[in-house]
């Protein structure tokens, strides 16, 4: 089934810095490649006025368009007053029943997809993925519980990759205590 069939999908916020309200912003170096967004990272911006659109809700998936690393993040709970910026495409599902937001953001970062992007990838310096390009993908759709398993399964590993990661810097830092206190 084709990703237009399943999602809306727009462009994320391309307005300018002006004096007025703050909000916050989404940038590529915020996002991993395995679709963990780094929240406490997150600058802000101040504007007069920022069309509701851009605004990320729960269940959206933020696709990493203007990057040579095409990742996909879900939207995990309602932001508040937060956009993504236009390096971005913005995908909310039409249906939670039919598509499972997390198994779809799971999609976009898997092997099938990440080919796809690879392939029909355009431009040099930056790699890019047209809109047209991303709602043309064909993504695979099991029964709604099988999506949820897979989902599920996703984050597990995510939150385990995230464990990890945690534990090596642990042990990194412990590492140049040890040195720091021989050596210093």
């Amino acid at each position: 089934m084709k990703l237009s069939d399943l999602c809306r999908v727009k462009s994320g916020f391309q307005g300018r810095s002006s004096e007025g309200k703050t909000y916050k912003q989404i940038k590529l170096k915020d996002v991993t490649k395995e679709g963990i967004i780094l929240f406490d990272q997150l600058t802000e911006f101040e504007s007069q006025n920022v069309n509701e659109r851009f605004f990320l809700k729960k269940n959206d998936i933020i696709f990493k368009a203007k990057c040579a690393e095409n990742s996909a993040a879900l939207i995990e709970e309602d932001l508040d007053d937060t956009v993504a910026t236009s390096h971005f495409l913005v995908l909310t599902v039409n249906d939670v029943n039919q598509v499972d937001p997390a198994y779809l953001a799971m999609y976009l970062n898997s092997d099938f997809a990440q080919s796809y992007f690879k392939i029909n990838a355009q431009g040099v310096t930056v790699p890019m993925i047209r809109l047209s390009t991303l709602e043309e993908l064909d993504v695979k759709l099991p029964t709604i519980e099988k999506q949820r398993e897979v989902a599920k399964a996703y984050q597990l590993l995510k939150d385990e990759r995230a464990v990890m990661e945690q534990l090596i810097q642990n042990r990194e830092r412990q590492f140049k205590a040890y040195l720091q206190n021989l050596l210093g």
